[in-house]
């Protein structure tokens, strides 16, 4: 499937969201990294049409912000894990729909160490996690202690 302004650019990381009608992607850039959103259009039977054109989520970030992962965080809203200064991740949640700015009851969360991936699912109630060097960090409840995980596992998920 062809997504105007997405296709041909340098991918990073892309989520499609569980209904299948939104699709938010990373696009690596010279100076920054921007976060994308296209509505999937399906026919009758839900077969694919269409695309939108991409359009950029605001995220209002300084030159040289790098998103590290994604993770939707409900039908509208998605999760962005990135690297700060020092040795600090920072996860925000952002409209997807067209709402302006950070969601307010979601702000910017800060953890310790580098971040490698976030895990999220749109799922009410669910937690988020980030992944890193010293671990899985729950983000709704940060001082609870989740087990390491096995050498060997590359990735994990929510079912669905």
């Amino acid at each position: 499937m062809v997504v105007p302004g997405l296709t041909g650019t340098r991918v990073k990381a892309f989520q499609v969201s569980r209904d299948g009608s939104r699709l938010v992607a990373v696009v690596r850039g010279a100076r920054r990294d921007r976060l994308v959103v296209s509505r999937v259009l399906h026919g009758s039977a839900g077969r694919v049409l269409r695309a939108t054109p991409a359009r950029e989520i605001e995220l209002d970030v300084e030159p040289g912000f790098r998103i590290t992962d994604i993770a939707w965080r409900s039908a509208t809203s998605v999760s962005v894990l990135s690297a700060l200064a020092g040795d600090v991740s920072q996860v925000r949640t952002v409209a997807v729909d067209g709402a302006p700015g950070e969601l307010a009851d979601a702000g910017a969360l800060r953890i310790p160490g580098r971040a490698s991936a976030l895990v999220s699912s749109p799922e009410e109630g669910a937690s988020p996690y980030v992944v890193g060097k010293a671990g899985v960090t729950d983000l709704l409840d940060p001082g609870r202690r989740l087990p390491a995980l096995e050498a060997g596992v590359t990735s994990i998920g929510y079912v669905g």
